[in-house]
């Protein structure tokens, strides 16, 4: 295999990386939020408002769950009253909340590419792709303050 080919098949890993990293992000919040709003998480008032809050469970994504995690420290020490030290743990979560979509673009187009090349197994040894893109795209239920679209919506 030449240099050429080595290098088309990772700008074409690249582009589909980002994309799906881009897709990844709408995805987790546009349908975040949709999914809060159908557990009763956002609600339309006969007054024109919006509610927000009132559900014990939203759901997430595996993947930013330590991020989600951060956030809720985050909460507890500003509780504390720190003063100065107020939101020491920002950027870490800020990084973990946006590190997550470039792992799972990566996975999805890792799947991908290795099924159009046909590599024996698809899903990796032990199925790692798989649980990969499980694990970057779908959804479990927690509870709300572990959830990032309890945190954009709810608490500020």
């Amino acid at each position: 295999m030449g240099s050429g080919t080595k290098r088309k098949k990772r700008v074409i890993l690249l582009s589909l990386t980002v994309g799906l990293a881009v897709a990844h992000v709408f995805y987790y919040y546009f349908i975040g939020l949709r999914l809060f709003e159908l557990r009763g998480g956002v609600r339309k008032m006969p007054n024109g408002w919006t509610e927000f809050g009132g559900t014990d469970r939203a759901w997430t994504i595996p993947i930013h769950l330590p991020g989600c995690v951060i956030l809720k420290i985050e909460d507890k020490l500003d509780a504390a009253g720190l003063g100065y030290l107020r939101y020491p743990l920002a950027p870490i979560a800020l990084l973990s909340g946006f590190a997550p979509s470039p792992v799972a673009g990566w996975a999805l187009a890792s799947l991908i590419i290795a099924a159009f090349r046909r590599e024996r197994p698809v899903l990796g040894r032990y199925l790692w792709r798989l649980w990969l893109v499980l694990f970057s795209w779908g959804w479990i239920l927690v509870p709300s303050e572990l959830s990032e679209v309890w945190q954009y919506t709810v608490r500020y």
